[in-house]
């Protein structure tokens, strides 16, 4: 055994490997104070483990490092995923940050125990402020991204003024980025850039989005070619070169659209 394998499934299914260098790990991996960390499906360690005993396999018991609780600067190749089992509920989730496009109130991103599926915890942005020109954010807070895949499962809840759930990246604030949504009042998968705060479409196609069902939302960027898929089947292919550095990701409703989400998953080319 070339080093120690703690698996901390409660909390994210977190791998920390000793005695190994990155150059031996056959994971998507990170560094911190020489050991390497694999993070299946977080990329914010909500742990900290503590030097003691633990198993270490053939070779008896060995001591464990220690690893701080904190951020992990991601490699480009990087997958981090967003359950939101581990967040409080009634709080905002951990590894997020908030903004706003156009006017109106500032958005509401709570957790909130998933009523369709008990155990299950989602995300949930919960203001229903009806101005017509405004779009809550929720961005990741660390990594930055080009060439990136991002997909998650959004359910439209209400909303009189639209119906609208997206994803944004190459993010730099929150009047420059890229944004694909889907719209279940319209019934369209849209792909826009947003320059100092104006939104333009450069592709768009009708689709059915059923209200008050979960939808897989999946979009790939490289380069200034974008991909976006509606519960598995391609509905846009366009390309667009307004943002070509890396930049943030996150999440993205429009006006008083009660969105759910879940299973937001990023993946760096």
């Amino acid at each position: 055994m070339a080093g120690l394998l703690v698996v901390l499934a409660d909390w994210g299914a977190v791998a920390l490997l000793a005695d190994e260098s990155p150059s031996n790990c056959r994971l998507d991996c990170y560094t911190v104070d020489s050991a390497v960390v694999h993070a299946d499906r977080i990329g914010f360690i909500a742990a900290r483990l503590e030097t003691g005993l633990v198993s270490g396999g053939d070779e008896g018991t060995r001591r464990a490092p220690r690893l701080v609780s904190g951020w992990i600067t991601p490699q480009a190749s990087q997958t981090m995923s967003f359950g939101f089992t581990m967040d409080a509920v009634g709080g905002p989730p951990a590894g997020f940050e908030f903004a706003r496009t156009g006017g109106g109130a500032p958005g509401a991103w709570v957790v909130r125990e998933d009523p369709s599926s008990p155990g299950n915890r989602i995300l949930i942005q919960e203001s229903a402020d009806p101005t017509d020109y405004r779009f809550p954010l929720a961005i990741v807070q660390k990594g930055s991204f080009r060439d990136v895949t991002l997909s998650v499962r959004a359910k439209s809840v209400s909303g009189k003024v639209d119906q609208g759930f997206g994803v944004v990246w190459r993010y730099r604030d929150a009047g420059n980025y890229y944004i694909t949504r889907c719209n279940a009042d319209e019934n369209n998968c849209t792909i826009y850039h947003t320059v100092n705060g104006q939104r333009r479409a450069f592709q768009n196609k009708a689709i059915k989005v059923t209200k008050g069902t979960w939808h897989t939302l999946r979009l790939q960027a490289t380069g200034r070619h974008f991909i976006v898929w509606f519960d598995g089947g391609k509905v846009l292919d366009a390309t667009d070169g307004t943002f070509s550095d890396a930049g943030q990701v996150g999440l993205w409703t429009k006006a008083d659209s009660v969105i759910q989400f879940d299973d937001f998953t990023i993946e760096g080319h």
